[in-house]
């Protein structure tokens, strides 16, 4: 049978059907039996799996927690726990951890289950870890999911846990069942392992505190005892704790083994390595050019320039840090489209022999839920590992920023909870931020106000004097006389990038006819035509107020 199953589910709205645990009386039987062979899944499986199909092109995540809601699904809790955990054992749903109470665990259909679905290939289905250790960690994880997405109770977890330590040949868990520890002690610490060996990561106080505690004052003891670090785990040096800078804490678990590079014990997505979204531009492989800017910017970048060499900078962060204000030169560079925004962070990374990491933001948009948060996670991720390794710190570009900073009621009154996610993670990264990032726009004031004090510098790349335009105009075409280049640069406003198209057309006639010679009315003729097509008389790529 051959079928883009993800068409089939765009046509449709509700896609389950009734069967043990799961029930709707709009369900395409057919389609979920067949969706649960193709797939090798259970039934109870496979009617999530088609919800999952059927909302995917909703804005914004899909929280874990409230899946069967927002799916419409009628189904047994226990039957959704069990066809949620495996889904996420066999890799057909990932999970984008939680950072904060309004920001639950989010989930979307793996790359390698879309690819499967889409072009009905079974070869790309998705495949669970074969190492049986790797098995058993999973296990754990996916209940450990469970647990705090208020699927399973915390008294069927600790009851699991107790279970799993009595038997385990994991090492990570065997040390740990060794210990002189109250059953629910173990339960926290066997939580914090397991997050730890997967997702790298630790988890945040507020969040932890409801999970693991069933009363008000519970919550208050528990957060007291690992603040004060008079926990028994603390005691155990089984526990770790970090300020995060939105005045929670990050609990993590005590591994004395992790190194600075420490990675996670197995992807989350087994088929899947996730795709670095940054291009890296060299600084020795990019072509220097001369850039003219109006003399304010041009001042301030060269300042930049001086105050990014090594011992400037490593002088700089210092100081910063000495002042208790973060460490990272963020800049801002905004103008009008072709005024040299990105050539000039090109042009200062070569001068200063530092790499660039372009990330462009308008690009790295992406449909599946979660997945543009975690992009943007990468980038930060990517970023701090090249700061420590390079003896140079690289550039950090983000390119058409706006798309990402821009305010909260730019999208119609409101944003999506995408959207929102996103702003909320750069927001955190910056406060921590110890390098150098630049980003760009010609959109300044679509900018979240929540972002201003955030740039140390915000340039203006504004369209270039009549003073600038001559130097563009000379340094283009050397032929022309200064008088000449003085008077085109007076009677039309252009940007230098407007000038290279004309020269890129004009070597491209040369290509066509080598007897061409290029005459100074050949460019005012282009300047001409250019202010019709725009409806201006004086300019060309701007109008005038």
């Amino acid at each position: 049978m051959s079928i883009n199953w993800l068409q089939r589910w765009d046509a449709q709205t509700s896609t389950t059907m009734p069967v043990k645990g799961l029930e709707s009386s709009s369900g395409d039987e057919e389609l979920i039996v067949n969706l649960a062979s193709f797939c090798g899944i259970s039934m109870a499986e496979a009617g999530i799996l088609s919800a999952l199909c059927a909302i995917r092109q909703r804005k914004g995540d899909l929280y874990l927690n409230a899946f069967a809601e927002e799916a419409d699904l009628d189904m047994d809790p226990k039957a959704l726990q069990t066809g949620m955990e495996g889904l996420l054992e066999k890799g057909y749903i990932q999970i984008f951890p939680a950072v904060t109470l309004d920001r639950p665990d989010s989930i979307c259909m793996s790359a390698s289950a879309e690819l499967a679905l889409k072009f009905n290939q079974k070869s790309c289905l998705p495949k669970p870890p074969a190492d049986p250790l790797q098995q058993k960690i999973l296990q754990v994880y996916v209940k450990s999911i469970s647990l705090r997405n208020q699927l399973l109770t915390l008294e069927e977890w600790t009851d699991f846990i107790s279970e799993f330590l009595a038997k385990t040949d994991v090492p990570a868990f065997k040390s740990l069942k060794r210990k002189e520890l109250t059953v629910a002690d173990k339960s926290l610490a066997a939580f914090l392992a397991v997050l730890d060996l997967v997702e790298s990561q630790g988890y945040p106080l507020k969040i932890l505190a409801r999970i693991f505690t069933h009363h008000p004052m519970e919550i208050t003891t528990l957060r007291r005892a690992i603040l004060e670090e008079t926990h028994p785990l603390f005691k155990l040096g089984l526990l770790e704790c970090e300020m995060l800078p939105s005045s929670d804490y990050l609990i993590r678990f005590g591994n004395t083994k992790r190194t600075s590079s420490h990675e996670p014990f197995m992807p989350m997505e087994f088929n899947d390595a996730p795709k670095l979204p940054l291009l890296t531009l060299p600084h020795d492989k990019l072509n220097g050019k001369k850039i003219h800017l109006n003399p304010a910017a041009d001042q301030t970048l060269t300042d930049l320039k001086r105050l990014t060499r090594k011992a400037a900078f490593q002088r700089f962060q210092k100081q910063m840090k000495a002042a208790g204000e973060p460490e990272g030169l963020i800049v801002l560079l905004h103008g009008e489209p072709g005024t040299g925004k990105t050539e000039s962070v090109k042009q200062w990374a070569k001068e200063c022999k530092r790499d660039i990491l372009m990330f462009d933001v308008a690009q790295q948009r992406d449909k599946w839920y979660g997945q543009s948060e975690k992009n943007l996670d990468l980038v930060f991720k990517h970023y701090k590992e090249s700061f420590q390794e390079k003896e140079l710190a690289p550039i950090l570009l983000f390119n058409e920023a706006d798309s990402v900073f821009q305010k909260r009621d730019q999208t119609n009154g409101s944003m999506t909870s995408t959207e929102n996610a996103m702003q909320t993670i750069l927001l955190q990264h910056l406060e921590q931020f110890k390098g150098i990032l630049v980003a760009t726009t010609n959109l300044p004031n679509a900018f979240d106000p929540a972002f201003d004090r955030r740039f140390l510098y915000k340039i203006e790349l504004g369209i270039p004097q009549p003073q600038v335009r001559k130097k563009i105009l000379q340094d283009f075409f050397p032929g022309c006389s200064a008088q000449q280049c003085l008077e085109l640069a007076e009677k039309y406003v252009f940007t230098g990038a407007e000038v290279a198209n004309f020269k890129k057309q004009w070597l491209i006639q040369q290509v066509l006819n080598p007897k061409k010679i290029f005459s100074l009315n050949e460019f005012q003729m282009f300047l001409e035509a250019r202010s019709k097509i725009l409806g201006t008389k004086s300019s060309v790529g701007f109008r005038r107020n």
